[in-house]
């Protein structure tokens, strides 16, 4: 790896130089984490950690500027004279006000990633800005996608623990030298993970608080409302039929007790006989 593809941008270098101790910025010193280049500590376990964090650099360091990109290109197409989200929320409500006036609807749609929808003839003018907006949005939506998670820097983190306990048995025979030479570069690397770390939360949050402030800014009309359901009116009650009088129906007699069953007759005795023997 060369010395050119081992540095980062002075955006990264910066941004480690004032998280970190004032004395690690500034003393003769530093290590070579801290001066934002690849360490190659001569170990694989060693090497693959140090590989792995400078690429989380060079990964941070090109979310930062992207997001600085796409603030800085939404200001000048807003005229802003600040490209803080908090100047930049008022003005492209305006501004989505002004092109609903001029027969140009602009709808920011959420989404990974995010889409722009125009409706009407835009002018030339309002050409440059919409193609400002689309690739701020662009931006905006890469920095908010790639920051979500920090799954990666964590694991790091709980990495840093493991090497130095083993850093004087793995480089015992080097001497006491090579083993502060990683000692100190391990403590480095663990400042330099807590600032990416918070640093890729703060660019999680203001991107996508940004995008939050166009989708609202650009958002599609609300639906029309229902058309009102007509009362039906209340149907007229049916009025009951007068019913004729009637003479009351006789309450009918009571019905006879049944008839006794009839008894057997007795039987008549034999006649006599008019003679005797």
């Amino acid at each position: 790896m060369t010395n050119s593809g081992r540095r980062l941008s002075s955006v990264a270098s910066a941004l480690f130089c004032c998280a970190l101790l004032t004395a690690a910025c500034t003393r003769t010193d530093t290590t070579t984490v801290a001066r934002g280049e690849y360490y190659a500590a001569g170990h694989p376990d060693y090497d693959e950690f140090f590989v792995s964090l400078y690429r989380f650099q060079v990964q941070t360091a090109e979310v930062i500027e992207r997001e600085q990109e796409a603030r800085r290109e939404l200001a000048q197409a807003l005229g802003a004279k600040t490209d803080q989200p908090k100047q930049l929320s008022p003005l492209l409500q305006q501004r989505a006000d002004e092109l609903e006036r001029q027969g140009v609807k602009v709808v920011v749609k959420p989404g990974q990633p995010p889409s722009v929808e125009i409706s009407g003839e835009p002018s030339e003018e309002q050409q440059k800005f919409l193609t400002a907006l689309r690739s701020s949005i662009a931006k905006l939506g890469s920095v908010a996608a790639s920051t979500r998670s920090n799954e990666g820097v964590d694991r790091l983190r709980a990495r840093v623990g493991e090497l130095e306990r083993r850093t004087d048995s793995t480089f015992q025979a080097e001497g006491s030298a090579k083993q502060n030479e990683v000692r100190d570069n391990l403590t480095d690397a663990q400042k330099l993970l807590v600032l990416i770390g918070d640093s890729r939360k703060q660019l999680a949050q203001s991107s996508g608080q940004l995008l939050h402030d166009l989708e609202q800014a650009f958002a599609p009309p609300p639906p029309p409302p229902p058309p009102p359901v007509a009362a039906e009116e209340p149907k007229p009650k049916k009025r009951p039929r007068a019913r004729s009088a009637r003479p009351p129906k006789p309450a009918s007699a009571p019905a006879p007790p049944p008839a006794p069953a009839p008894k057997p007759a007795a039987p008549k005795p034999a006649p006599k006989a008019d003679f005797e023997p």
